[in-house]
C-alpha cells in the first residue's frame, strides 16, 4: 500500500533498501563461491582478487543506501547506518592491509557471526531479513 499523495510507507522504503542489501549478498555469495573454487585449484591471485571485489561491493554499500534509510524513522535510520557503514569500515581496513592474504583473510570472515556454520545466514541477509520484517 502506498502513503498518503504516492508518497512511500515507511515498508516500502524498508523493502527498497532490503532489496539492495539483499542483492549485494547475493553478488557477494556468488564471489565467495569463486574465490573459494580458486583457492581449491590453488589460484592464489583470483582468490584474493575475489574477496578484494568482495571488499569493494561493501564499501560501496553506504552510499547506494543512504539517502533511502533518510526516510525511515530515525532510530531505524541510524541502527541501520550504524550496521551498514561499520561493514564498509572493516571492508576498507581490510582492502587497506598490505599483504593480500591477510586482506582475503579478513574479508572472508566480514559478515560471519562467530559460531555460524555453512548454509547459515550472514549479517547482511539478516539485517535485509530484518527490514522486511519490520524487525530492524
Amino acid at each position: 500500500m502506498r502513503g498518503e499523495i504516492g508518497n512511500p510507507t515507511e515498508q516500502e522504503w524498508r523493502n527498497e533498501i532490503a532489496d539492495i542489501l539483499a542483492n549485494a549478498a547475493v553478488k557477494i555469495n556468488t564471489i565467495e563461491e569463486e574465490a573459494k573454487t580458486a583457492l581449491s585449484t590453488g589460484d592464489a591471485a583470483t582468490y584474493e582478487a575475489k574477496y578484494r571485489e568482495k571488499g569493494e561491493e561493501l564499501v560501496s554499500l553506504p552510499d547506494r543506501v543512504r539517502a533511502l534509510a533518510a526516510n525511515l524513522d530515525r532510530d531505524t535510520e541510524r541502527r541501520l547506518m550504524l550496521d551498514i557503514d561499520s561493514f564498509a569500515r572493516e571492508a576498507s581496513n581490510a582492502l587497506n592491509e598490505k599483504n593480500p592474504k591477510m586482506m582475503a583473510g579478513l574479508l572472508s570472515y566480514l559478515l560471519s557471526r562467530k559460531g555460524s556454520e555453512i548454509g547459515d545466514k550472514n549479517m547482511l541477509e539478516e539485517l535485509a531479513d530484518g527490514l522486511r520484517q519490520g524487525q530492524e
